[in-house]
């Protein structure tokens, strides 16, 4: 039992991206769009995030500049 504890926290951990992915794909899907570049998305936003991070220092710039360079893909 303590096996399946230790090893359910750092699964759901590194599974959460790709369920949010996931669930996005669902949303565009259910609004008749077919998306099928969300791990690029994803991967462009992680990149973004990691540029803006290491050069300002901000963590929230660094989000907000992942957010706008995803919306404008």
């Amino acid at each position: 039992m303590e096996i399946l504890l230790a090893a359910l926290g750092p699964g759901l951990r590194t599974a959460s991206p790709i369920l949010l992915a996931a669930l996005g794909g669902i949303f565009t899907q259910r609004a008749g769009v077919f998306n099928i570049a969300l791990e690029g998305y994803m991967l462009v936003g992680a990149f973004v995030a990691v540029v803006v991070g290491s050069a300002t220092g901000s963590v929230w710039l660094a989000v907000a500049a992942a957010v706008v360079a995803c919306t404008l893909l």
